[in-house]
């Protein structure tokens, strides 16, 4: 069934592949063809045989060993096997190409499905699991299409090549095809095992791959507390697990062809045995020889990349897992209408479940206004987060609507909402790039004149101007060559490449020092002047600093007011403030 699904897949997604590749094999196959008439015809010339009696093919082989010289035959001879391995090195690379296609192909296609779902994709699935999934299987589904590929080859020509002793030959070829069969029986229920030994090796490398990336997120501890023969150990020991699993794996996938290699010597030499001292003709035998020579690793390739194919279906069912639950969890958005300026926004009477059981956000309702600062503050899990991505589009209200400059944002395009937002997270995150590089990602098309602006206003320049490479600085993996200061304000400066028209940003002065962040406080409010500003924030000086504050409490909006209002007039934001 697992071969079935995957041949199917390969059919209808990609026939020019399929077709491409069939095509070639059976050229391959006609290629073999000739060469049998040409090796009966040579021997049947130098055995002095007549096999005229052996039908059509008969006739033909006597025909071309009576009327072609010795010469002619060898010229011929050596032309086929130069063309067939031209042709053999043509299929390794149009299989070589479909191969990566198809790696390629899928990955953008499950990428794509990951960056659709409703935000809960990584409660499921960890980050560490998903890159070995997108890198490591990926590769393996790629493969696995390449081994059914490779698989057809010889499917295809093993009737092409056993046509003509069949013909002449009839009952030999039926006894041998038997006997071949009874001895293969027992490799073809390896299968089983390389689908298990397939699973192991796909839980150990996700494993491992889980280890090794929360190990390197908390490097500057383990470097800072002394442990770094703890994590090397614990590295170490996971990775003999994956070891192990794929060792076992990897040599049951190469083995089967190895194996299958002595049982159809085994069948030949008995074969020969029979036959010769039955006095079947040797032009005859000749024939039979070279098929068998040819078939045997054919045979053996076919049950080895079965067996491969079978290590494979993990693989598969894991994507197919990420596939489904991203369908179920998929984000469907309709709207069209564009929307030219984000004047306001409001929520009304908006509830969001994620379980469609337990509300976290009961019954919203708020207005952000142009050009203000508006704070959302509030215990841990009240919802804030939440909030966040329903104002933005990402999650959809059970009840309730949500209004963009008097439209419901189901019916306006999210593109054109949020190429106005620009967002500056708690956590900076930056490539390992230059400066200029990272600030471009927002906007590509950006001129060093607008950007020269923007690193002036948010006060970037003044640490920039001190590396030698300036913009084209390498900063390291996150940002490691910058102060939490500097992280920030690059960060902010990289929000405003875009031009937006609202920013949120979550926790900006979290943790930097206070003299950055008074910076980061002035240079919010000079930007608010011309954008809405939307920031999450548990600090006092946030707080200050906004226009409006709403206050959060289990899901509900407890206040909202200024600082000094809430203060004054709001019990549970006083209690909430002095904890």
């Amino acid at each position: 069934m697992f071969f079935l699904n995957v041949l199917k897949n390969l059919i209808f997604q990609y026939p020019k592949l399929f077709f491409s590749n069939l095509i070639v094999f059976i050229i391959l196959g006609f290629i073999e063809i000739i060469t049998l008439v040409f090796i009966g015809s040579f021997s049947s010339y130098i055995f002095e045989n007549d096999i005229s009696n052996n039908k059509i093919i008969g006739l033909l082989i006597n025909y071309l060993s009576k009327y072609l010289s010795i010469e002619f035959f060898l010229l011929l001879f050596v032309i086929v096997f130069i063309l067939r391995s031209i042709i053999e090195i043509l299929s390794n690379y149009i299989l070589l190409k479909s191969k990566y296609f198809l790696i390629e192909s899928n990955i953008i296609k499950t990428f794509n499905s990951i960056t659709k779902t409703k935000f809960s994709f990584f409660k499921k699935f960890n980050k560490a699991e998903t890159l070995n999934i997108l890198n490591k299987e990926m590769l393996k589904i790629g493969d696995s299409y390449s081994t059914l590929i490779r698989m057809t080859k010889p499917l295809i020509q093993i009737p092409m090549i056993i046509i003509i002793p069949l013909i002449i030959a009839t009952k030999e070829i039926i006894f041998f095809g038997v006997v071949l069969f009874l001895f293969s029986i027992p490799i073809f229920f390896l299968g089983r095992l390389a689908s298990k030994l397939g699973t192991e090796d796909l839980n150990t490398s996700n494993s491992f791959s889980k280890k090794l990336y929360d190990t390197l997120k908390m490097f500057s501890a383990i470097i800072g507390l002394g442990f770094e023969k703890k994590a090397s150990k614990e590295i170490e020991e996971n990775f003999m697990f994956h070891k192990k699993a794929a060792i076992k794996y990897h040599l049951l996938s190469s083995s089967i062809g190895l194996l299958y290699m002595p049982i159809g010597v085994i069948v030949i030499v008995l074969f020969f045995y029979f036959f010769k001292n039955v006095g079947t003709n040797i032009t005859i035998l000749s024939l039979i020889f070279y098929s068998f020579y040819r078939l045997i690793p054919m045979i053996g390739a076919v049950l080895s990349n079965k067996t491969e194919l079978e290590g494979y279906y993990p693989a598969h069912q894991k994507i197919n897992e990420i596939k489904k639950f991203s369908s179920n969890e998929y984000y469907s958005h309709s709207g069209s209408k564009n929307i030219n300026r984000i004047n306001n926004i409001q929520l009304k009477n908006t509830y969001y479940s994620y379980d469609n059981k337990l509300y976290v956000l009961n019954n919203i309702n708020l207005t952000i206004k142009q050009n203000k600062i508006l704070c959302i503050t509030g215990h841990s899990g009240s919802g804030k987060s939440t909030l966040i991505d329903l104002i933005i589009g990402n999650i959809k209200p059970q009840f309730g609507v949500i209004i963009i400059d008097n439209a419901p944002i189901e019916t306006i395009s999210l593109d054109s909402y949020k190429n106005k937002i620009s967002i500056v997270p708690q956590q900076t995150e930056f490539f390992n790039a230059s400066i200029l590089d990272n600030l471009k990602w927002f906007n590509p098309k950006i001129s060093i004149k607008e950007l020269d602006e923007i690193l002036q206003k948010t006060d970037c320049i003044s640490f920039i101007s001190k590396f030698n490479n300036g913009l084209e600085t390498i900063i390291g993996d996150q940002g490691i060559e910058l102060s939490g200061g500097e992280k920030q304000k690059l960060s902010i400066a990289r929000a405003l490449t875009r031009n937006p028209e609202l920013i949120i940003l979550d926790e900006p002065t979290s943790s930097i020092d206070n003299f950055s962040e008074k910076n980061i406080l002035q240079l919010m409010k000079k930007i608010s002047k011309n954008t809405t500003l939307i920031i999450v924030s548990h600090k006092k000086s946030n707080l200050e600093i906004a226009d409006d504050i709403i206050f959060l409490n289990k899901g509900e909006v407890s206040g909202y007011d200024t600082f000094q209002g809430l203060l004054d007039k709001n019990i549970e934001f006083k209690k909430f403030f002095s904890s």
